[in-house]
């Protein structure tokens, strides 16, 4: 007989004030998250209930299926990347100071020891569940690039950068600052790096790519 969990109005005789949808949703995808970590695509949506303290239909209101689950967290974790304030703080500012602004978010993110475990959860169950794959890339690694590409094309068009397609330029980027550490992270070899190792990396990576495509009479420093 399956396990019946009190849903989040009713844990307590204290009646406490109910959570709105957006809350429910938030702490449902942080108990996915790590029963996903921990179990991978084998995650129970049962221990995901008690995980967040809900009844398995208040997940099925969520998301239709387990896979939509995985999709949701993965969106998160793109819509807390990059918020409004970003863009509002790095549009006054020179290529080099904005890219090192916006590489130092994604590659903090990028280097996490969650993302370094979900992409090891994708690794490993692509090969079974093939719609893994595409999900996890548009939500995750093609958001990041995308993101560069679009401060890149930004200072392209105003003549301060030298640069035929800036994707490709943007994929190369971050690879210059995230590759040799996601490597070594992902295989097990050496643990994630810390915060001042990071940004040194943003800010050489970023420097020798500005010496490499920034215009004469640009002023990419």
């Amino acid at each position: 007989m399956e396990a019946v969990y009190p849903d989040e109005v009713q844990r307590s005789h204290a009646h406490p004030q109910p959570r709105s949808e957006e809350e429910t949703r938030r702490v449902i995808i942080g108990a996915a998250t790590q029963e996903f970590l921990e179990h991978g695509f084998s995650a129970s949506m049962d221990r995901v209930a008690r995980r967040a303290g809900v009844s398995k239909k208040t997940i099925y209101r969520v998301v239709a299926r387990k896979a939509a689950l995985l999709g949701a967290l993965l969106a998160e974790r793109r819509e807390s990347l990059w918020l409004p304030a970003d863009a509002s703080r790095i549009e006054p500012l020179a290529p080099r100071e904005a890219l090192e602004y916006m590489l130092g978010k994604v590659a903090r993110q990028a280097l996490s020891r969650e993302f370094i475990g979900i992409c090891r959860v994708m690794s490993a169950e692509s090969i079974h569940f093939p719609g893994l794959a595409p999900t996890f890339y548009n939500e995750e690694p093609k958001h990041s690039i995308d993101l560069i590409a679009g401060l890149l094309e930004r200072f392209r068009s105003r003549g301060l950068l030298d640069l035929q397609d800036t994707s490709a330029a943007a994929a190369m980027l971050l690879h210059m600052i995230t590759g040799p550490s996601f490597t070594t992270t992902i295989l097990g070899i050496e643990d994630t790096p810390d915060e001042d190792t990071i940004n040194q990396r943003v800010r050489d990576g970023v420097r020798i790519f500005l010496q490499g495509c920034a215009t004469a009479d640009g002023t990419a420093e």
